[in-house]
Parts: structure tokens; C-alpha cells; sequence
């Protein structure tokens, strides 16, 4: 079982191999010389000269720290920012706490390229947060220099003095998460500590004794009490996670109480100063190069990783936590149970293996080669002799190692991903089974067809998985909050029929950035519609056909939201009917004029159609709709010809 027993002295003296470092220091060694040698090839044979494009080792270095500054700045990752909590004015009295919070991993000097001299890099935040203008709490920051604990091992008993220094600089607290790893250092799958009865995780390492185990890129105990101080004494609080390797941040992102995530990796020397270029406004371009996922243990390589000490109890089966390939009947191999031998059958226990059919009087198989039986060890011999073991008693080590180490494949192992396009599909027809209240799924062993309760359980599946929510109204409450600047929604996923007669057109989202978030994209396909319906109000108008209104009707017509959107970008008044049959009632209504109940369409509607409230549109809501609906209209025309 290995410990969270990585120092703050070890994670200095390794620090420097961090990734923006690297590409700092190859700028310096790749372009410090140009080569000032003539055209004239017979010339640049002879005399070749080379100038260092810097005057000193010092400025070449300054040149590292200002490109690791832009790196950092530009591809950090804003996981989260709630509420406008970026950009901050830069000014703001705040508070650091981490225990690397003033040793980060991958930001220290003191080891290659930089080590020959000083720098000018900030190796602290409260450094570089202080030489951008913020105020940092002194008390603290002197607190944690005097801090040795190890990563994850957090303090939260404080002394009286930083407790009351936080009510002072209250205006944001900054809290650094901070992991190790890399090539020839795995995350520790099993650490030395447990998890609560609550924990949900798919297959953490349990003992015999039924205590389950956190890996290391789970937050630990003391983190996540640190996490609880923190957030009942702040209202805005940042996270920084300063790791090159993801880490489980579900319950953070879930977490209302804290504000931003900010995934900085291992920022390198100058890297400190990009991230705070990007709390006072510049906006980050990084994001994520795969699916985040929530649980590792999900993962299939989870089963069939290292030594495998991470799947040994006995969910996983007996034995899955050693080296020893199994066979898909679950025997070991070279085992009593699988003595799988050129010229050798298997055999049950309790059964002699003899030469595969031969007389075990004469000792030999079908290839001739001669065997003899001592006690229950069976020998080969070979051309002097010599007697080599086979199998029997202990002798089936040379076969330990073959295959890879782990359990064969199981279906069950995939369970625990959520593929958006097939799981709903799974459940629907039958193959799978969702529990809603635990949440589990379940392989069916027989299918039982496609019903209306697993297609009630595939709904629930869908709200509770990937849409997250059944509370639409709050949907709408945080669109109704969201821009969706730069961000466009093409409703044609059924094909389209005016004004594109196009039966191949499909739905697109153009747009997307790390921070759009799930708010603007509900709001994106709002206006879609809108500019949709705005196409084909103008095919009518080219006809001559020019409404002086709109009503609606019928589910989104509902959304109070979306009719002001629809005023807007349409720039008539909308008015929603009372009736709520929507085209049913319309197709009642031209029955009853067919059957002559009413002299025209017109009559009839003003006699049977109710309304409701009429929204007006806003003059400056809808000049800016028409320079948005100015980039929708080339949109179709720019995408028809792609194939899918």
C-alpha cells in the first residue's frame, strides 16, 4: 500500500522538468544563434559566423520566462467560473492557502536551465499574485512558509491569528491543489486512506477486512476539509489545480460554494504570471485533450494496470490482484487446471495427465519425445538425458508470466461508462437496466425487448446522466442570464424544409469554446429557432407577405423567454394563444370551414381563437439580433456541402 508521502523539499528539487519550462528553455537552445553566412554556398562553406541573438545568459532567460508567461496565459484551462467571478480588478485583499500554495510543482528555478543564476519569476502565487496588485494576507502566506507537510496532507487547525487575518482579506480565497506524477512515477493507485460508506466510486481497492481505499488523484481527507474551512468563510473562492495529471474535481465543479477551477498544470518559470493575466481578464484558449472523467475507476484500463493491487477484492475476483495470467475458465496458467502442454491434454483435479494419446507405459508422446513420471512431477528429456520439469507439484513459474497481467475481458467491465448514443439505446431494448434511486446499471442476461418501462428508465437515465437536471425552469432561468456571444445553433435535425428544401441538412453547433457553458448552449438553440422562423417570415415577405405580428403556440410557446427572443429577432410583437391544442386545433378549425361552419379561415379564427399576452420586441436587443442573424444566414450555405 503506498502513502501520500510526497514532501515539499522533493517537489522543489524536481520541479524544473515542468512542461512550459521545456518549451522556455528549448526557445533558448534552439534559436540563441542565427547563422550569418553568405548566399553563396562555396561562401557559407568557409565562412560561417554565429551571433547569439541575446546580449546575455540573462536575457535569454527573461526571453524563456516572458514565452512561459504567454503559454500559461493562453492554454490554462477555465474549468469553472460561476457568477462572473473572473476577471478580477486586480486589487482585491485576498487569501492563499495550500501547502504548495508557495511551492508549486513545476514552477521552481532550482534545477536545470535556471539553475546557473536567479530569475526573475515568481516561484509563489502570493508572489505573483502581489507583484500584479492584489493584497495578500501576510499572516498566511508566512504561515505556510514555515509549513513542511506533505501534498494532500493540508492543515486546518490554524492559529488564531490567520483565522482572524482571513476576515481582513476576505474579498477571495485561493486554494492550490497540487499532484506528482509523470514517466516513471504512476499515481499511487492505492493510498492509505479510506473512503466513506457513501463513496460511489465503481471499484476502489477493498481489503479483506472490507476498508476501501482513495487513489491518489482523489482529494484527500485533510483536502477536502480545507475545502469546508475555506468555503464557509469565503464568497468567492479559486481553485488552482497544479498537476499534469487529471484529477477527480466532480464534487468541486458540483460544489456551489467555490466560484472557479482553474487547471494550470505545471506552469513553469514565468508561468505564474500568465495566471494572473488571466484572473485580472485575459481569457484562457486551453481545454481539456479527452473526456474528464469522474471516476477513474470507470475506465477498463483500471482492471488490466501495473501490478493490479488496485482491483484485489472480490468484486474483481480471486486472484486478480497478482501477476499470474488467467484463462478465460479462470484458471491459472500452468496451474493443475490448465496444464496446457504440446502433447498433453488438461486435466480436472484428481485426474493423471498422460501423453496425449499414448500408452503411459511407453513414456513417449506423438512426437517422440521420451517422458518419465517421479513422484507428481512429469519430466522431459532431452537429447543427453537430462531430465527437465514440465508440470507437477511447484514447477509451473516459467508460465506465470505469460499473457498480460489481470482478468480476462468482461463485459461487466464497461458498465460503468455512460456512452451518450448507446447506453439509452442499451436500456431501451432491453440489454441494460437502470435503477433510478441507486443509480446502477445492469447488464440483462436474456433481452427483454423494447417496452414502455425501459423506455421510461432510459429517460430517467438520460435527465439524471447527461442532461442533469429534470428542472427545465431553471434551465431557463440560467439562459435567460447567458449570451451565447459568438456561439450558433443550426435546428435542422430532421432536414429542413423552408427555405432550405433539404432533406440531408442536419443540426450544428458552431461556436464552441472551453467556457461556453451548458446555459449558453440552451440559449444558442433558443435563438436557432428564432432565426430559423425569421428565414422563412422573409421567404413570405419576398412574396409580398408582410405580418404585422406573430402568435404562438404549442410547448415553446410556453417559455416566456423564448417569445421575447422570438420579438426580438423576428422585431414584431408576438402574442401567445389560451388555446393550447396548438395544431390540432388548427385542423379543427379548417374542418369546420370546409364543412361550412364558418364563411372563411379568417372568421373562424376570430371567433374561436383566444390570446394571451403579447410581448413587444426591444429596439436594442433587436439591432443586435440582426447583426447576429446577418452571420446565421451563412451559415447553412457554408456547411450544406459537408458530408457526415
Amino acid at each position: 500500500m503506498q502513502k501520500f508521502k510526497t514532501g515539499k523539499k522533493a517537489v522543489k528539487s524536481l520541479s524544473a522538468v515542468a512542461v512550459a519550462l521545456a518549451m522556455g528553455t528549448s526557445v533558448f537552445a534552439g534559436t540563441v544563434f542565427a547563422s550569418a553566412a553568405g548566399d553563396d554556398a562555396a561562401t557559407a562553406s568557409s565562412l560561417t559566423k554565429y551571433y547569439t541573438d541575446y546580449n546575455s545568459m540573462e536575457d535569454a532567460k527573461k526571453a524563456a520566462e516572458d514565452l512561459t508567461r504567454q503559454i500559461v496565459g493562453e492554454g490554462a484551462s477555465l474549468l469553472k467560473n460561476s457568477n462572473e467571478a473572473l476577471p478580477m480588478s486586480g486589487s482585491e485583499w485576498v487569501s492563499v492557502f495550500g501547502v504548495t500554495s508557495d511551492n508549486l510543482v513545476g514552477a521552481s528555478d532550482s534545477a536545470g536551465a535556471f539553475s546557473s543564476g536567479s530569475t526573475s519569476s515568481d516561484e509563489t502565487l502570493a508572489a505573483a499574485l502581489e507583484h500584479a496588485g492584489f493584497k495578500v494576507n501576510p499572516t498566511l502566506k508566512s504561515f505556510y512558509a514555515n509549513d513542511t507537510s506533505s501534498i494532500g496532507a493540508e492543515v486546518t487547525d490554524f492559529p488564531g491569528t490567520v483565522d482572524s487575518s482571513t476576515k481582513l482579506y476576505n474579498d477571495a480565497a485561493f486554494i492550490v491543489l497540487s499532484r506528482k506524477g509523470g514517466e516513471g512515477s504512476d499515481a499511487s493507485r492505492v493510498t492509505d486512506q479510506t473512503v466513506d460508506e457513501d463513496d460511489d466510486h465503481l471499484a476502489l481497492y477493498t481489503d479483506d477486512e472490507g476498508n476501501t481505499y482513495k487513489h491518489y488523484l482523489m482529494l484527500t481527507d485533510e483536502e477536502e476539509a480545507l475545502i469546508e474551512y475555506v468555503t464557509s468563510r469565503f464568497d468567492k473562492v479559486i481553485v488552482i489545480t497544479n498537476t499534469s495529471n487529471a484529477m477527480e474535481l466532480e464534487d468541486l465543479e458540483n460544489n456551489d460554494k467555490i466560484s472557479v477551477i482553474l487547471h494550470i498544470g505545471r506552469p513553469g518559470v514565468g508561468g505564474l504570471a500568465g495566471v494572473t493575466d488571466i484572473l485580472t481578464g485575459l481569457s484562457p484558449s486551453g481545454s481539456l485533450v479527452d473526456e474528464w472523467m469522474t471516476d477513474f475507476t470507470t475506465d477498463p484500463t483500471w482492471y488490466n494496470f501495473g501490478s493490479n493491487n488496485q482491483t484485489g477484492d472480490a468484486t474483481v475476483g480471486n486472484g486478480a490482484g497478482s501477476n499470474a495470467y488467467r484463462r478465460e475458465n479462470g484458471a491459472l496458467v500452468g496451474s493443475s487446471q490448465d496444464r496446457v502442454i504440446k502433447g498433453y491434454e488438461t486435466a480436472a483435479d484428481g485426474v493423471e495427465v498422460t501423453p496425449d494419446g499414448q500408452d503411459p507405459s511407453k513414456g513417449t508422446d506423438k512426437d517422440g519425445n521420451k517422458y518419465v513420471k517421479e513422484g507428481e512431477v512429469w519430466y522431459k528429456l532431452d537429447q543427453n538425458g537430462e531430465k527437465i520439469p514440465v508440470y507437477g507439484g511447484n514447477t509451473y513459474t516459467s508460465y506465470d508470466g505469460e499473457g498480460y497481467h489481470g482478468v480476462d475481458y468482461e463485459e461487466g467491465i464497461y458498465l460503468g461508462y455512460k456512452y451518450y448514443e448507446t447506453v439509452y439505446t442499451e436500456i431501451v431494448n432491453g440489454n441494460l437496466s437502470y435503477d433510478a434511486e441507486t443509480k446502477v446499471l445492469t447488464e440483462n442476461s436474456v433481452s427483454a425487448g423494447k417496452s414502455d418501462e425501459s423506455v421510461e428508465a432510459a429517460e430517467k437515465w438520460w435527465e439524471e446522466n447527461i442532461a442533469g437536471t429534470r428542472d427545465y425552469s431553471g434551465d431557463e432561468r440560467a439562459a435567460a442570464e447567458a449570451a451565447a456571444d459568438g456561439l450558433y445553433f443550426l435546428p435542422y435535425l430532421s432536414g429542413e424544409r423552408s427555405p432550405h428544401n433539404d432533406v440531408n441538412a442536419r443540426g450544428a453547433f458552431i461556436g464552441l469554446s472551453s467556457t461556453t457553458t451548458r446555459a449558453d448552449m440552451s440559449r444558442a438553440v433558443m435563438e436557432g429557432v428564432a432565426f430559423a422562423l425569421r428565414e422563412c417570415i422573409e421567404v413570405a415577405g419576398a412574396n409580398g407577405v408582410r405580418p404585422a405580428k406573430a402568435t404562438v403556440c404549442g410547448g415553446g410557446a410556453k417559455s416566456a423567454l423564448w417569445r421575447r427572443i422570438l420579438a426580438d429577432v423576428l422585431n414584431l410583437p408576438v402574442t401567445v394563444c389560451a388555446n393550447v391544442q396548438g395544431p390540432a386545433y388548427g385542423g379543427a378549425i379548417l374542418a369546420m370551414t370546409g364543412c361550412g361552419e364558418y364563411a372563411s379561415v379568417r372568421s373562424a379564427c376570430q371567433s374561436v381563437v383566444k390570446y394571451g399576452e403579447t410581448c413587444a420586441p426591444n429596439p436594442a436587443r433587436a439591432a443586435t439580433y440582426e447583426k447576429k442573424y446577418g452571420v446565421f444566414k451563412r451559415l447553412y450555405p457554408a456547411l450544406k456541402d459537408i458530408s457526415l
